[in-house]
């Protein structure tokens, strides 16, 4: 009988069309996945949030369905081995901390918190990190991140210097700053928009001076330094720097260093300009009252926001000090949470106590605290000292190892792309964004991507 059922294996024909019909299929499975990822990148990056976060399917909404969608089909695409370990970890250590608290607290609810914004992008960060490499070219990846951080810059500035008649009958928000308004994206207020753009700026460095299409990159600066400056996020703009400081001490580009600095200088110059002008003034009676306090030589401006002389870069830079809102905030902010965190050493408060609903008011013990402007206090207050600390070393790991082994072991595009993490670690002192899902499953991929490759390279190169 076996050897009946071995004769159809021995027939060519047959075993050209299974062939056939398991290459198709593989094929097939691979265009599907590309396009469920291709409309996974357009929800996250430019469906506005009304859309991408109603609910579709219960309480899932289009955002969830999508990246659930693509986890799925990466599960079943990827083949081999895939480094699975470090995800897991992570999210058992953050699950661990949410179920403890809502065994003693009773409030699985009111926790979920940990699951969807903390645990559930890892997870699928970490899937996806191991898909993306196995089914796009790096340099690809690389190109797309620095497109949809352009389009989402260019959207920043369209949005600062859009008048507010045209907000207003749009029902777009406005984002105030000392009568001016700030540039912000689909993604997320001005902020996570900052923060996003911030992390595209050394890639594109990258890609400017190692790509034979590099010109398209330097053609993009422009653009990004716009929309990062647009945004009037100082935290993002030193983040940013210290990206271009890395690119240049890590990358080693081959150009000349004093044309790339030249061409640096050009990129920024049409960002400069617009926050140094009138044009995203929009109140002209709060920026009269921003020249006031900065005893400026402005004069009062009328009614109208043309004739404002103050400029929303000398407001925001001239502005900054303790006794500034924003500035004085996170202080506060960042005394209140390490006295709560004194008060909480082992396992933090809980992944949604330091939250309500509103994602901003803190209440805990009759406290009231916005939230932390920073993540790695923010941790800390959530998780506990032990598991906010072993996160924080895990992150250091993957993302100083490709800078100390550099491109004579790893790929560049890795070492380029390690550079753009640590550009998201500088600006994680100064806010918090991991409770943004969309900021969450990016970074985490990203954040996998880079630990996947390393891996593998590095465990390649010692044996």
């Amino acid at each position: 009988m076996d050897a009946l059922l071995q004769i159809p294996k021995r027939i060519p024909v047959v075993v050209a069309l299974t062939h056939v019909r398991v290459k198709g299929f593989a094929n097939g499975m691979k265009r599907l996945l590309i396009a469920a990822i291709l409309a996974m990148a357009l929800v996250l990056f430019e469906s506005p949030s009304r859309f991408a976060d109603a609910a579709v399917v219960s309480s899932l909404s289009l955002l969830d369905l999508t990246i659930v969608a693509v986890a799925v089909l990466s599960l079943v695409f990827i083949k081999g081995k895939w480094e699975w370990k470090g995800p897991a970890v992570l999210a058992l250590a953050i699950g661990g901390v949410t179920a403890y608290h809502g065994a003693i607290g009773g409030n699985w609810a009111q926790l979920g918190f940990g699951y969807v914004d903390l645990v559930a992008p890892i997870i699928l960060g970490g899937i996806l990190g191991a898909t993306l490499p196995r089914l796009l070219p790096f340099r690809v990846l690389l190109w797309g991140l620095v497109g949809a951080g352009s389009l989402m810059a260019a959207q920043a500035v369209f949005l600062a210097t859009m008048p507010t008649s045209w907000s207003a009958r749009l029902g777009l928000q406005v984002f105030w700053s000392s009568g001016a308004s700030r540039g912000y994206s689909p993604i997320g207020g001005p902020n996570v928009t900052a923060a996003f753009i911030a992390m595209v700026v050394p890639i594109a460095l990258y890609l400017a001076t190692s790509d034979k299409r590099g010109i398209w990159s330097w053609l993009s600066l422009p653009s990004l330094f716009a929309g990062l400056l647009s945004t009037l996020t100082r935290g993002a703009w030193i983040s940013a720097l210290v990206g271009v400081v890395a690119w240049a001490a890590c990358m080693r580009p081959k150009t000349n260093w004093k044309t790339n600095l030249v061409l640096l200088v050009a990129s920024s110059l049409p960002g400069l300009l617009l926050i140094s002008s009138p044009l995203m003034v929009k109140d002209a009676a709060a920026a009269a009252v921003a020249a006031k306090e900065l005893s400026t030589s402005a004069p009062i401006p009328s009614s109208q926001p043309s004739e404002v002389v103050i400029s929303p870069a000398m407001t925001r830079v001239g502005s900054t000090s303790a006794d500034e809102f924003s500035v004085s905030d996170r202080l506060h902010s960042w005394k209140a949470a390490l006295n709560l965190i004194k008060e909480n050493p082992v396992a933090g408060t809980g992944p949604n106590t330091v939250m309500a609903v509103s994602y901003h008011d803190v209440k805990l013990s009759g406290r009231t605290l916005m939230h932390v402007h920073s993540t790695y206090l923010q941790l800390g207050l959530m998780l506990g000292l032990p598991v906010a600390i072993g996160m924080i070393a895990f992150g250091v790991w993957v993302l100083v190892r490709p800078l100390v082994r550099g491109t004579q072991v790893l790929a560049p595009e890795t070492v380029a792309l390690s550079i753009s993490l640590v550009v998201a670690a500088a600006n994680w002192t100064t806010d918090y964004f991991l409770w943004y899902p969309r900021y969450g499953v990016i970074f985490w991929t990203l954040f996998f991507i880079v630990y996947a490759d390393g891996s593998r390279r590095i465990f390649t190169e010692t044996e």
